[in-house]
């Protein structure tokens, strides 16, 4: 028998807590269990990120500026720009066309990459209606503004490969307050932003910016806390260490019982999932302090 559990039975137990063995509360159920799950348990350490939430990507590469020959007025528009290098999912920011402004100093999503042209999204990954823009006249350069990530909760940390120095974060006062990170020039970036959108369906995604845009290629290491995902096929397992998953039963059966659902030993699992969230940070806070015992910088802080 396997110690870890799946949601089919985290739901059940807590199905059987409350003696509904005809499962007429079962969406409730599955809904509480996720509530506790992702809002409570997977951010309980207001200290650390839980350390196996935490991934390293290094897969992302910046690109130098391409040199713009081309808009169509189409929607979404179609840029020409011999071997740009960008591919779906990069951010890039246009400057300097002449004709078609509408486009200047807007950053945007690319998609349909092909060796020489690109399309233009939004970044809900909706296309650009071009069709009413003025009509292309000449020049412009798309600069690489940044990377589409994957189910990102929180960035921590990114740097260039080579570079001693990490990028530091930017708010949107910054930006507005210093015009030179959003001009025509580029350099290695030195300040990024995590931007989380959602599109109309509800979907999340996810973007690191950077800034000033990037005048060359550069290897990226980021570090971030990984999204975990809702729980909903039977066969799927929290993503907790296995000798933790009871504290997703014990809080679901919780509040539950705060919404007066009659439960079996109410009294007792306030107390015992108030025991397990104790032993997650105890736990996560060991790891913590054994691996990185002299850097509880601000780094890690919400």
């Amino acid at each position: 028998m396997a110690d870890y559990m799946t949601f089919e039975t985290i739901y059940q137990t807590v199905m059987k807590a409350i003696a509904d063995s005809q499962y007429a509360r079962s969406d409730e159920v599955k809904a509480i269990c996720n509530q506790v799950y992702l809002n409570e348990i997977l951010v309980c350490d207001d200290l650390y990120p839980l350390y196996w939430l935490m991934e390293c990507d290094d897969t992302k590469l910046s690109k130098p500026r391409a040199t713009i020959t081309g808009i169509t007025k189409a929607s979404p528009p179609v840029v020409t720009a011999a071997a740009h290098g960008f591919t779906d999912g990069d951010l890039v920011t246009i400057y300097g066309v002449v004709g078609m402004t509408q486009l200047n100093y807007r950053t945007f999503l690319v998609d349909d990459a092909a060796t020489n042209t690109f399309e233009l999204q939004d970044l809900t990954g909706t296309d650009i209606v071009g069709a009413g823009y003025t009509t292309y006249s000449s020049g412009g350069y798309a600069h690489h503004r940044g990377v589409t990530l994957t189910d990102t909760q929180k960035v921590l940390w990114a740097n260039w490969h080579g570079y001693n120095k990490g990028m530091e974060f930017i708010s949107p006062q910054q930006i507005e307050d210093q015009s030179t990170w959003m001009d025509v020039s580029c350099s290695r970036p030195l300040k990024m932003m995590h931007k989380q959108v959602y599109t109309a369906a509800g979907a999340q995604i996810d973007y690191l910016l950077w800034y000033q845009a990037a005048d060359a290629a550069y290897n990226l290491r980021l570090w971030y806390v990984k999204q975990a995902a809702r729980l909903s096929a039977t066969s799927d397992v929290p993503l907790l260490p296995y000798q933790f998953h009871d504290a997703i039963i014990a809080g679901a059966i919780t509040r539950l019982g705060e919404n007066k659902v009659q439960v079996e030993s109410g009294v007792v699992w306030p107390a015992i999932y108030n025991a397990e969230l104790e032993a997650i940070k105890t736990f996560n806070r060991k790891w913590w302090m054994d691996h990185k015992p002299y850097e509880r910088s601000g780094l890690f802080l919400p």
